[in-house]
C-alpha cells in the first residue's frame, strides 16, 4: 500500500521520493527479510537482540518500569519493527522522559510503544521536523489518523537510540491495551527464553499493631533466607510472631547468560496450604504508578537496607491484589509459604515455620564471680526446653561488640545456669535473649556492671520519633549505660492534660515506648524524659513531633522558625506525625556557598503521596544575592540537588516543593556551566560531507543544566536549531538536514544552569 497523501504536512512540490515511497519499498532497501524471531503473531520489536536491561514493573525511584528495555550495545544502526498491522498514530519528543518516542497502534487497538529511538523512518522524520520549524520548539506531540501512516508488522519505524532520559543506547518498548494501561509485554507476545527460577534472599516481618511482637521485638525482623537442599528457601529457624504481622520479601528474578536483575511476574502466599494473598504484575494504571512506595516497603528503601515487596495489601496500591496479607494467626505452629514466579513460569518457593504466641520472660541473677568465670542463673517462665541463649556484650556507651551462643547447665524446671569469663562481666553490658523448643523467644533481659552504672547527671538523652506502620513509637537513648530506668511523660495543651508512657528497654542504652497512634499526639507541647537514681534528671526537648491529619491543611515549624513545611490535604496516605530538626553537622556543596543551616524534614522514611511545600528564610544581608535556590540532599546520590525554587523577598523566603522528606538548605551557585568538547571544533576546517551533526556537550557541578529550551539556545549562522539534548550525557546534538554551503560558518551557545548562571561562546569554523 503507498503512502496516503499527507497534504496537511507536504506540499505538492516537497519530498517527490518521500511522498511515492512505500514502506515496502523502505524494506527492500534496507534488506529486511520477516520472521526474524519465528513466526508468531506478534513480531520482536527490534534486531538489536532478545536481552533485556529491565522489565515489566521493576522499581524506579518514585514510580514502576512500564515496559521492557532492550539492549542495543554500543553500535547504532538497530532498527525498530512494527511488531503487527495498524498505523502510526503518535510521535512525540521531549529532553527528560521518553526522548524521540513513536506510538503504533494495532488493528486490535492495543498500542505500541518505541521510546528512546534516535529517528524515525525518513518521511516520518521530515513530519517531526516540519512540525518542529512550525512550533518553534524541539518539543512536539503529534497524533494521527489511521489512513495517514498505516504500516504493516516488520516495517521499520525507526533507529534504535538514547534520545531521552536514557543511560545508554537501547529499546524501550511498552504496549498497552485501548485505555493506555501499560500490560506486561512478556506476557503479550514477547517473551524471551527463561529456564532460572527467581531469587528469594531475606524475609520482613512487620509488626502491624500495636502489643504485635515479631521475635519478642516491636520492630521489625530481618530475616535471611537460604536455598536447602531440597530446593526451598529456608530462614534460619522458627519464627515467633503475637498479634497480627505482615511479610515482605526481597525477591528478583534472572535470565541465563545475563547479569541484570528483573522483576517477578506474581507472588502469592499461603498459610496452611491456605491462599491468603496473590498479587500479578500484569496491568499498571500509570495514574497509580507513583503508588510504588506502598508496595515496597519504604522504610527499608530509605535506610538502604534493600527493596522488599511487600505482602499486605495497602487500598491505594498499584497493582490489585487477592486477599489482604495481614497475619492474624491462631496460637501455635503455622506453615507460610511464599511462592514468586516469573513471566516464563519458572517458580521458587520460601518455607517459614512460624510460632504465634506471645513471647515469655526469664530473669537473669548473678550467682558468683570468680578470678577468670562469672556464672548466672537464668530463670524463666516456662518449663520448656532451651533451645539455645545468646548474650550480646555493650560497650558502656552502647555499641554491640560480641555475639555469643553459651551452653548451659540444667538446674531445675525452667532454670539454667550459665559461665561467662570475668571481663565480660566487669566491662561490658550484657543482654541474655533465650530461644526455647518450638520456636517461643524470651523478651530479653539486660544486665549492667557496677563498673557501667554511670551518674545520671553525668548523662545525655535523646529522643528519636519512629513512624511504623500504623503508628509512632518514641525511643529514647541514653549517652551512656545506666541503673535508673527512664520515664517519659507527655503534655498537651491547652488544658495541661499530663500522659506518662512507659518505655521498655531494648538494649542496654535504648528504649522504646508502646505504639502509639498518630493522634495520640495530637496537640502535643512538651516532651520531659526523667533519669532518677539517687538524684534526678529531667531532659526537656523542643523538637516535638506535630499530628497530621491527612484530610486537613497543617503547618510544620523548626524550632527556630526558619523552616517550614506545608502540608495539604490529600499529601499523605494514611495519618502522621511531621516535625522538623535542625541538623547539626551538614555536608557543604563542592562548589557554591551555603546560606543557611540545613534542616531535616521528617519523618524521613514516610512516602508522600503528593509533594509538600517547603520554605526556608534566609539571612536578611542576602536579600540582594543572586543564583541562590533551595537544595535538598539526595541521599542515594550523597550530593545537594536543585530544587526549582520561588523567591519571595518580601519575606525573606525561597519556596519549593519537594516529592520526599529530605534535609534542605539555601545554596548560591555562582559558577556557570562549562562546555566540555564541541563538533565542529573551534577554528575548525571541515569538508562539507563530514559536518552532519552539530553537537557539544556541557557540565554543571551543582544546580545542573537547565533541561529546557529556554536554558539551552543553539544557533547556526543566527538561524535557531530545534536539537536534542541528552540529560545524562549532558549533550545538545542536531542532526543536519542538507551539507552545509562552502564558506565560514558559526555556531552561538547560550547555556543557562537552573539558579541563571550563564555560558555563551561562539565556534567558528570553515566548510571547504
Amino acid at each position: 500500500m503507498k503512502w496516503q497523501p499527507i497534504d496537511r504536512y507536504f506540499s505538492r512540490c516537497e519530498y517527490p521520493l518521500y511522498r511515492e515511497m512505500t514502506l515496502r519499498n523502505l524494506l527492500c532497501l534496507v534488506g529486511l527479510t520477516g520472521g526474524l524471531f519465528g513466526q508468531s503473531s506478534l513480531l520482536w520489536p527490534t534486531n538489536a537482540g532478545k536481552e533485556l536491561s529491565s522489565n515489566f514493573a521493576e522499581y524506579r525511584s518514585d514510580h514502576y518500569h512500564t515496559g521492557i528495555d532492550i539492549k542495543a550495545g554500543g553500535a547504532p544502526g538497530a532498527k525498530a519493527f512494527a511488531v503487527a498491522d495498524g498505523y502510526v498514530s503518535r510521535i512525540a519528543t521531549n529532553f527528560t522522559g521518553y526522548g524521540k518516542a513513536l506510538y503504533l497502534t494495532t488493528d486490535d487497538g492495543k498500542i505500541a510503544v518505541y521510546a528512546h529511538l534516535e529517528s524515525l523512518f525518513p518521511e516520518l522524520e521530515d513530519v517531526l521536523r516540519i512540525q518542529q520549524a512550525q512550533a518553534g520548539s524541539y518539543f512536539v506531540d503529534v497524533q494521527f489518523k489511521p489512513q495517514e501512516f498505516p504500516v504493516h508488522r516488520g516495517d521499520v519505524l525507526g533507529i534504535v537510540g538514547d534520545r531521552g532520559y536514557s543511560f545508554g543506547r537501547h529499546l524501550h518498548f511498552e504496549i498497552r491495551n485501548s485505555r493506555e494501561r501499560p500490560l506486561n509485554p512478556l506476557l503479550e507476545g514477547f517473551g524471551v527464553i527463561d529456564h532460572l527460577s527467581p531469587l528469594l534472599s531475606r524475609l520482613v516481618v512487620i509488626p502491624l499493631d500495636s502489643g504485635a511482637t515479631v521475635n519478642a521485638s516491636a520492630l521489625p525482623q530481618i530475616v535471611p533466607l537460604y536455598f536447602d537442599r531440597t530446593g526451598v528457601y529456608l530462614p534460619p529457624d522458627t519464627l515467633q510472631v503475637e498479634g497480627p504481622v505482615g511479610l515482605a520479601v526481597e525477591v528478583e528474578d534472572r535470565i541465563q547468560g545475563v547479569p541484570n536483575r528483573y522483576q517477578i511476574q506474581r507472588i502469592r502466599m499461603e498459610v496452611d496450604s491456605t491462599l491468603v494473598f496473590r498479587k500479578k504484575y500484569q496491568q499498571l494504571d500509570f495514574s497509580r504508578s507513583r503508588r510504588i512506595n506502598l508496595d515496597r516497603d519504604y522504610r527499608l528503601y530509605r535506610y538502604h537496607l534493600g527493596s522488599f515487596q511487600r505482602l499486605f495489601v495497602n487500598p491505594e496500591g498499584a497493582f490489585p491484589a487477592i486477599g489482604d496479607g495481614r497475619l492474624q494467626l491462631t496460637p501455635g505452629l503455622h506453615q507460610v509459604d511464599l511462592v514468586a514466579s516469573d513471566a516464563a513460569g519458572n517458580s521458587a518457593r520460601a518455607r517459614i515455620m512460624v510460632y504465634s504466641g506471645p513471647p515469655r520472660t526469664i530473669q537473669v541473677e548473678l550467682l558468683s564471680r570468680q578470678p577468670d568465670t562469672c556464672r548466672f542463673l537464668v530463670r524463666a517462665d516456662t518449663s520448656l526446653a532451651l533451645h539455645k541463649l545468646t548474650v550480646y556484650s555493650f560497650t558502656g556507651h552502647g555499641y554491640a561488640d560480641l555475639k555469643e551462643e553459651l551452653s548451659t547447665r540444667r538446674r531445675g524446671p525452667g532454670e539454667w545456669q550459665v559461665a561467662l569469663p570475668a571481663w565480660r562481666c566487669e566491662r561490658k553490658a550484657l543482654q541474655f535473649l533465650a530461644q526455647f523448643r518450638g520456636g517461643l523467644f524470651s523478651y530479653p533481659v539486660h544486665w549492667i556492671p557496677e563498673k557501667l552504672r554511670n551518674p545520671v547527671l553525668d548523662t545525655r538523652v535523646s529522643l528519636d520519633v519512629d513512624m511504623v506502620e500504623g503508628g509512632v513509637h518514641l525511643q529514647l537513648e541514653t549517652s551512656q549505660t545506666v541503673a535508673a530506668h527512664p520515664v517519659v511523660y507527655l503534655y498537651f495543651g491547652p488544658d495541661g492534660r499530663v500522659r506518662s508512657i512507659p518505655v521498655h528497654q531494648i538494649q542496654p542504652t535504648v528504649y522504646l515506648s508502646e505504639r502509639l497512634r498518630p493522634a495520640e499526639l495530637d496537640r502535643l507541647t512538651r516532651v520531659d524524659a526523667i533519669l532518677r537514681d539517687q538524684q534526678e534528671k529531667i531532659t526537656r526537648f523542643t523538637v516535638l513531633p506535630r499530628y497530621v491529619d491527612p484530610t486537613r491543611r497543617t503547618e510544620i515549624y523548626s524550632p527556630d522558625h526558619a523552616c517550614s513545611m506545608l502540608i495539604e490535604p490529600d499529601r499523605l496516605y494514611a495519618p502522621a506525625v511531621a516535625w522538623i530538626e535542625r541538623v547539626a553537622r551538614t555536608v557543604d556543596p563542592p562548589t557554591g556557598r551555603r546560606l543557611t543551616p540545613a534542616y531535616q524534614l521528617q519523618p524521613f522514611d514516610v512516602p508522600l503521596k503528593q509533594p509538600v511545600k517547603v520554605a526556608l528564610q534566609y539571612p536578611e544581608p542576602e536579600r540582594f544575592t543572586a543564583n541562590m535556590a533551595l537544595f535538598y540532599f539526595d541521599d542515594e546520590k550523597e550530593k545537594w540537588t536543585y530544587l526549582e525554587t520561588r523567591r519571595n523577598d518580601r519575606k525573606n523566603l525561597l519556596l519549593a516543593e519537594v516529592e520526599s522528606l529530605d534535609a534542605v538548605t539555601v545554596i548560591q551557585d555562582s559558577l556557570p556551566p562549562v562546555m566540555n568538547g564541541s563538533f565542529p571544533a573551534d577554528q575548525g576546517m571541515y569538508r562539507s560531507e563530514d559536518v552532519q551533526v552539530i553537537r557539544a556537550r556541557f557540565e554543571d557541578d551543582l544546580a545542573g543544566i537547565r533541561e529546557s529550551e529556554a536554558g539551552i539556545i543553539v544557533t547556526l549562522d543566527g538561524t535557531r536549531l530545534w536539537g536534542d539534548y541528552q540529560p545524562v550525557k549532558q549533550e545538545f546534538r542536531y542532526d543536519l538536514v542538507s551539507p552545509l554551503a562552502p564558506g565560514p560558518h558559526q555556531v552561538h551557545y547560550r547555556v543557562l544552569d537552573q539558579t541563571g548562571n550563564e555560558f555563551q561562546t561562539i565556534i567558528h569554523f570553515q566548510v571547504e
